[in-house]
């Protein structure tokens, strides 16, 4: 037991410091647990001579939750590890059961390793969940070493390169606009409007989710009624792609042309400032 625990540590500190995990690699490793803890339950229900109809539904209802709780998830077996917890222990607890009723030494130590086993690959699978998986962010939890300065964001950290771009474009925002204005941000960063306090000029944070001729129509509306947003902020990058700042992408290409085009072009809105990753125009009475 203890060299097992010993190898499960240093094995998990090497795949740590030495390689990146990818999401094939955690499905296969879940899709084995998956299926130990499958044939162990199914093994229960042959073996054991001692039924106790209460436990055998709650194993079974287990094994059924376990199973579905992936489906329909475009990360497949990875979210099968969130219907595992009640099968776990249940599958655990009839090993024991299965030990007790049977005299063979040898099925007996095998069950015993695989319980180590099982248990040590789901340490280390946790381990790497914790360390490496993140949504839309740098794949390395050692790389997140900067904290955002702005007060809503205290407590979170990043990369040095996504903070540094962040913090300039919140304060920037703040400088030249207040609470409760109006302003339009555009290439689904709707988050910034929540950080400055400011409202969405075109009512709908998520751009993505009006078509074109919405946004032309709400667009014409601002212009009739003189309601044009105090700031038009452009994002260069996509915030939804793991690689920027440092990757400059679009999303919604028409739709972020047409806008910039409107705004800079025929509304005669002006730069105020800028970085690699965001830009920010101001109204012409700016």
């Amino acid at each position: 037991m203890p060299l097992i625990i010993f190898s499960t540590i240093w094995g998990t500190i090497f795949l740590l410091r030495y390689i990146q995990i990818s999401a094939g690699f955690a499905t296969l490793v879940l899709g084995g647990i998956m299926g130990i803890i499958i044939i162990l339950a199914i093994l229960y229900f042959i073996v054991n001579k001692t039924k106790n109809e209460n436990i055998d539904l709650l194993l079974l209802s287990s094994l059924i939750v376990m199973i579905i709780t992936p489906m329909g998830s475009s990360m497949g077996l990875l979210y099968s590890i969130y219907g595992m917890w009640l099968t776990l222990p249940l599958v655990l607890l009839c090993i024991y059961k299965i030990k007790t009723d049977i005299k063979n030494m040898r099925l007996s130590s095998m069950l015993s390793l695989v319980t180590i086993l099982l248990i040590s690959s789901l340490c280390i699978i946790s381990i790497l969940n914790m360390t490496y998986c993140f949504y839309d962010e740098n794949t390395n939890r050692l790389n997140l070493n900067t904290e955002f300065s702005d007060p809503s964001l205290k407590g979170i950290y990043s990369t040095s390169s996504k903070v540094k771009v962040v913090d300039e474009l919140i304060s920037h925002i703040k400088m030249y606009s207040e609470k409760n204005d109006k302003n339009l941000i555009i290439n689904n960063v709707p988050v910034f409007y929540y950080l400055t306090e400011t409202k969405p000029a075109l009512g709908n944070p998520w751009l993505s989710l009006d078509d074109l001729y919405t946004i032309k129509r709400k667009q014409q509306d601002l212009e009739n009624k003189k309601e044009l947003p105090k700031l038009f902020v452009y994002s260069k990058v996509d915030i939804t792609k793991k690689g920027w700042p440092n990757e400059i992408s679009e999303n919604d290409y028409e739709k972020m042309q047409y806008l910039k085009t409107r705004y800079v072009n025929n509304l005669n809105y002006s730069i105020l400032w800028e970085n690699e990753a965001f830009v920010i125009y101001g109204h012409p009475s700016t």
